[in-house]
């Protein structure tokens, strides 16, 4: 049970978002179903008002969530790449969870954050705060409100109306309030990748340059490489990406596939 509630704790938007897309997609269904079934215009507009537009929004709020938490996995390999680059020692993240399975008190990172109980240094939860990722969320936050708002004094001007204009007319107003939604949900994943791009190049742009075309007199290329197990990329000794990460030594002609870590510069 201690691990399933770490694993929320960790995974929630993940989790949210996809419990929102699985009742939105119930919701477009019962819409149809009603739609289908029902022989007045104003019905079938009050039915789309209600459970197509609203089924639409769950839609559109839980493909923001999923595309957040894909962006989070990210943010967090760079707090591990980050860390790796400055020297830092990462606990190994199965020893820590073990421990967690018996303690419930809350671990301290090297940096001196405090994390919640279970989580680790490799970056388990984010700190919203520190990476200036609480204002996007507010004003994602305020839209989504603010377009549910609008959906629902749509869906009231058209339930019960009897009158087909007047149920066309919630319709547009749930439509505008969709359109605020999505507006709202785009521009905050835009400003979530826009913030994880400006980090990413901050961190990795050194390592990142163009290298010099190779002269006659370099250094052959080692016939040993490192892989990891599930990467796509083989490395050099030495490179900070695969801190606590299993690797093997083959020999370079048998990478197969694999393509060469950028930043330890492997051949």
């Amino acid at each position: 049970m201690r691990n399933l509630r770490l694993w929320l704790r960790a995974e929630w938007d993940r989790v949210l978002g996809t419990a929102l897309i699985a009742v939105g997609a119930v919701l477009l269904l019962v819409t149809y179903q009603g739609v289908a079934n029902s022989r007045f215009v104003a019905d079938q507009a009050s039915y789309l008002a209600s459970g197509g537009l609203g089924g639409l929004f769950l839609l559109a709020v839980g493909a923001m969530l999923r595309i957040q938490a894909d962006l989070h996995d990210e943010w967090r390999k760079l707090d591990r790449i980050e860390a790796a680059l400055r020297g830092e020692e990462l606990p190994d993240p199965d020893a820590v969870l073990a421990a967690a399975r018996t303690a419930p008190a809350s671990v301290t990172a090297p940096r001196g954050e405090l994390l919640p109980a279970g989580a680790s240094a490799a970056g388990l939860t984010l700190d919203w705060k520190a990476h200036r990722l609480r204002r996007p969320l507010g004003f994602a936050a305020a839209g989504l409100a603010a377009a549910l708002a609008v959906g629902g004094a749509g869906f009231q001007h058209s339930a019960n109306s009897g009158s087909a204009g007047r149920a066309f007319g919630g319709l547009a107003a749930g439509v505008a309030g969709l359109s605020l939604a999505a507006l709202a949900a785009g521009a905050y994943t835009l400003a979530l990748r826009r913030r994880f791009g400006i980090r990413k190049v901050a961190l990795l742009a050194g390592w990142l340059a163009p290298t010099p075309p190779a002269t006659a007199g370099a250094a052959p290329a080692p016939d040993v490489v490192l892989v990891g197990e599930g990467l796509s990329r083989f490395h050099a000794e030495g490179c900070p990406t695969l801190t606590r990460v299993r690797t093997v030594r083959v020999p370079r002609a048998e990478v197969g596939d694999r393509t060469p870590c950028a930043i330890c510069g492997a051949r």
